[in-house]
Order: structure tokens, then C-alpha cells, then sequence
């Protein structure tokens, strides 16, 4: 019950905030909000230290725009890939300098698939955060799901040029979406930051094909 009434609580005052700010500088504010909180990826500080060339950086699972926000600060191109319809939508209403929203799921091959959405078992809320399309990789129990068709492209079907970084939280989507970047990586040697659980079963199968890509890794536990 407690946890429910928070969450409306952080709602309303989302709702309230947004009839306030425009698209872009709500997101702006979200950015600021959780860096202030510490709730921002500390990974992501590290970013602009591994890269030696900022020309175009790759968000691969983009929801609500935290890593878009950031690398927009320090890339010349950012290009952000959000299979969710509203937080695609919600992305590119804000406008952002150098950042182009596609409403795409990056995978291994150009298709429709199903993504589901998972809901709050609490506040039946939706947990567009948690969406996926590997069915495997969810262990949580969740009480209801809604399935829409989305797009998916391959990331070597846009041809982008002087990628040299590429986020990837795909909720374990992660090696279709390697496979289906395998060009643009062979190509411009980006630097990859990939979120792997490490209780996840296929981390190996991953680690595997990179390694065969010729990439060494390095793990940022919390």
C-alpha cells in the first residue's frame, strides 16, 4: 500500500511538472534530478574517458533519455533507438540538440516482433522500463502483460558512419543486437558499454562473440 501511494505521489508530481516545462527541458530537469540523487549509471562517467573521437555515439534501448542526455553533451551525433512507442514519442518532443529518436528495436535481422510489456503487480502500472522482447530473460513473476508488434531493424542497415560508441540495454536483447551491428562494429572499432546481469545465462555467449570480434571487456559491478 505504501509503496502504491509513493508512486502516485511521483506521479502527480511528474504530471505536475510536465504541464509546466516543455518536453525539452523536462528532460533536462529528469537528467538533473537523478544526477543530483545518484541515481544516474556511474558507468556513464567513464564514457567520455574511453573515447578519444566523440563524433557519433549510438543509444541502443534509450527510454526515458538519461544516457541521450548525456551523450549529446559530448557528441557531435547521437542517435537513440526506443522500441517503446510513448517514450520514443516523449524523446523526441524534446528536441534535443544533435539527437535523432527512432522508434525502432535494434535485433539481428529487419522484422516485426512482439515486445511485451510487463505490468506493476502492485500499482498496475506499465514498466516500459522492463519491456522485452527475449521472453527468457524476465524471471520476475508479473501478473499481467501487454504484447504490441514493433518494428526492428539491424543497426548496420542505416549505414551509419564514424560510430565510435554504442550503449546497449536491451533487457536481453544484447547479442541480436551485436549481430545485427556486427558491419558498423567491424567498421569503426566503437568503444561498447552493454549491460549483462551477471546472473544472466547467455553473459559467456556474449562475451564469446565479442571476443571473436577481437574485443577485450571490462565489468562495472555495483
Amino acid at each position: 500500500m505504501i509503496d502504491k501511494m509513493n508512486k502516485n505521489i511521483k506521479n502527480i508530481i511528474k504530471n505536475l511538472i510536465l504541464k509546466v516545462l516543455p518536453p525539452k527541458q523536462y528532460r533536462l530537469f529528469l537528467y538533473q534530478y537523478h544526477k543530483i540523487l545518484g541515481h544516474l549509471d556511474r558507468e556513464m562517467y567513464f564514457i567520455n574517458k574511453f573515447t578519444n573521437k566523440n563524433r557519433t555515439a549510438i543509444d541502443a534501448g534509450a527510454n526515458t533519455g538519461m544516457y541521450t542526455v548525456y551523450l549529446t553533451k559530448y557528441f557531435n551525433n547521437v542517435y537513440s533507438f526506443e522500441p517503446v512507442p510513448s517514450l520514443a514519442d516523449d524523446l523526441a518532443a524534446s528536441k534535443i540538440k544533435n539527437n535523432f529518436v527512432y522508434n525502432i528495436g535494434l535485433a539481428e535481422e529487419n522484422s516485426k516482433r512482439e515486445l511485451k510489456i510487463p505490468y506493476d503487480n502492485i500499482t498496475g502500472e506499465p514498466l516500459y522500463a522492463w519491456a522485452y522482447f527475449n521472453v527468457e530473460h524476465i524471471e520476475r513473476s508479473f501478473l499481467k502483460k501487454e504484447s504490441i508488434i514493433v518494428g526492428c531493424r539491424t543497426l548496420d542497415s542505416y549505414h551509419f558512419n564514424d560510430v565510435d560508441f554504442i550503449k546497449i540495454d536491451v533487457e536481453g536483447y544484447e547479442l541480436n543486437v551485436l549481430i545485427g551491428a556486427k558491419d558498423t562494429i567491424n567498421k569503426d572499432k566503437p568503444v561498447l558499454l552493454i549491460e549483462v546481469p551477471s546472473g544472466r545465462k547467455d553473459r559467456n555467449n556474449i562475451l564469446n562473440y565479442l571476443n571473436n570480434m577481437g574485443y577485450c571487456g571490462y565489468f562495472i559491478s555495483d
